[in-house]
């Protein structure tokens, strides 16, 4: 029941901001560009500030076997999102096949996701979320991309491996496993941020 709470106050919480939002539009204060940048900051900085803090619990066998499990789980997901998009839209008309094989494979879990789950889980929740969302990542890359543009191989694998958000998932589980020490001022800015 504890779950349901935290989970219908972060939802109070983004209807707050959603308001805001709305407000700020209306009035102006966030133009188009705005709204981009804003978007930006989120994918490339906080949310990747969000995930490598998740990683300051100590990693453990069973930490470990939970997040190899939740690898395997969402993999599987990705694989059978995949297949299923494959086939079930052969019916419709190129233009929206694409674009409903898309929405087939890949979610937006890390966009409002990992917000969510880490206000009603905390940096553990957020930990395995961070995990969960690597597979989705690499389809989103790779045959996401593919459905339309004529991507090469290169690119692809360039932007699965230095995504911000799978970066901090390497720095985070380096950091980690390495027992590298960060510094109070610095753990605590990113935190904030």
């Amino acid at each position: 029941m504890n779950h349901f709470y935290n989970m219908l106050d972060a939802q109070l919480v983004l209807m707050v901001y959603l308001v805001v939002g709305v407000f700020c539009r209306k009035k102006g204060i966030i133009d188009e560009t705005a709204k981009d940048k804003l978007i930006d900051l989120i994918l490339k900085i906080t949310l990747p500030c969000m995930i490598f803090e998740s990683f300051n619990s100590p990693l453990t066998y069973d930490v470990f076997r939970k997040a190899g499990l939740i690898l395997l789980v969402a993999l599987s997901i990705a694989i059978l999102s995949y297949l299923t998009g494959k086939v079930a839209y052969n019916f419709m008309p190129p233009e929206k096949k694409s674009i409903l094989q898309y929405c087939t494979m890949v979610n937006n879990s890390g966009f409002l996701g990992l917000p969510m789950v880490s206000a009603v889980y905390g940096d553990s929740g957020l930990f395995y979320a961070s995990i969960f969302i690597i597979p989705n990542r690499i389809l989103m890359w790779t045959a996401g991309i593919s459905l339309f543009t004529e991507a090469d191989k290169k690119n692809a694998v360039k932007n699965i491996l230095l995504n911000p958000g799978i970066v901090a998932v390497y720095l985070g589980m380096g950091r980690r496993l390495a027992g590298i020490p960060v510094p109070d001022f610095l753990d605590r800015a990113v935190t904030s941020v």
